[in-house]
């Protein structure tokens, strides 16, 4: 295990050459916010970024004012109009309706209650389930009280991810199409080059979505992690956008393995890695048997980040604890990092030939890198910060 913040103002070997080498860095008050081309784009601080749209790509809006869905409708309750009730009548019903410990932060919340021996017996307990839940996360990351959706909105590396328009998105690796995941659930996939109406991809198990990936060197396969599992999609986008019945979908699940929030196919497309911050497995699917194999681990969390190297010869996996894991597909043996500051990894790139692994943790502004080149064993591999 190894300390990825002793050794920041690390530089990659001498015999890499860095694309973006000749690049200067950004001036004081400067904030780099992207790259095109080669080409760092900056901004001043507190300025909003204004990007130039690249030419012969038309603009793309997504419509936001999408119909109703069950994951945005309001409570019917808002419907009617309130009514007085005894206290202890109401706890009951809203026991019934959402489960003791929302019954019991009515009680504690009950004007009529104040300064009564229920209402602080009601405290000192909702107090000790607090406590006893940050326990529980501390020691056992992978297994938080949170729900499928906070855990997805905490750990996801969108700003915001709840109420973005676009949740997730993938351009196709060969052909101009790009998928996006809305806000209802539903994915889009646009034809960048022409205006045609995009075609709309639902069904009932697609919620909660949280990222997707098209196959490489599959045309129509695409890969959609949500709260129920792993779906995937096969789709003509060639087809005009009326003929929905060209696609279809099949949904892979594994228990425990909810919700998934990270997917990484391999070179060949025959395999899917898929990770889920309540489970500490990765999980690998083998698409056309449809089997799915957990590769077991305990220390760290839940996964919520998986990235396989385009050669498949490696996958990294990042967990919610600070731990990372870079396994090797060959016998499926890992080493592990970690950091001081228990901050997770955030997103992360390899380069084409696999060597190198370029990352982000959450929170810390540094870039780190991992270099494999050469000897393989645990020594010999390069770890800093950029």
């Amino acid at each position: 295990t190894r300390d990825l913040t002793i050794k920041r103002g690390g530089a990659y070997p001498s015999d890499h050459h860095h694309y973006l080498a000749s690049e200067p860095p950004p001036r004081p008050g400067e904030l780099t916010v992207g790259e095109v081309e080669c080409r760092f784009l900056v901004r001043e601080e507190g300025d909003e970024p204004q990007f130039a749209a690249l030419p012969a790509i038309p603009d793309m809006y997504v419509d936001t004012a999408v119909s109703s869905f069950p994951g945005d409708a309001r409570d019917p309750s808002h419907h009617f109009l309130p009514v007085s009730e005894h206290w202890l009548k109401r706890f009951l019903n809203t026991w019934k309706d959402e489960g003791v410990f929302p019954a019991l932060e009515g009680v504690a919340s009950n004007p009529d209650l104040t300064g009564s021996s229920v209402q602080g017996m009601v405290s000192w307990v909702l107090a000790g389930r607090r406590w006893a839940d940050a326990a529980f996360t501390k020691l056992l990351a992978h297994k938080s009280t949170l729900t499928a959706k906070e855990m997805v909105t905490q750990l996801s590396p969108i700003p915001d991810w709840e109420n973005s328009p676009v949740r997730a998105m993938d351009l196709h690796p060969r052909l101009p199409y790009i998928a996006l995941a809305r806000q209802d659930d539903a994915i889009e996939i646009r034809d960048l080059s022409g205006m045609e109406p995009g075609i709309v991809l639902r069904d009932r198990d697609q919620s909660l979505v949280t990222c997707l990936q098209w196959a490489p060197h599959a045309n129509s396969l695409l890969a959609v992690g949500s709260k129920v599992g792993v779906l995937l999609w096969f789709v003509d986008p060639s087809q005009p956008a009326c003929r929905f019945l060209t696609s279809w979908v099949r949904v892979e699940t594994s228990p425990g393995h909810v919700p998934v929030a990270t997917i990484s196919w391999s070179p060949c497309a025959n395999y899917l890695v898929s990770g889920s911050p309540a489970d500490t497995n990765l999980v690998v699917w083998d698409v056309p048997m449809g089997v799915a194999t957990r590769v077991c681990r305990t220390e760290g969390g839940g996964v919520n980040l998986v990235a396989m190297a385009p050669r498949g010869g490696r996958v990294l996996a990042g967990s919610v604890g600070g731990v990372l894991r870079v396994w090797e597909t060959g016998n499926w043996t890992c080493e592990k990092w970690t950091n001081t500051s228990e901050a997770r990894c955030q997103v992360a790139c390899w380069s084409p030939d696999g060597d190198f692994l370029l990352f982000a943790l959450h929170g810390d502004p540094a870039l780190y890198y991992l270099c494999f080149r050469g000897n393989s064993t645990a020594g010999k591999h390069t770890c800093g910060a950029m």
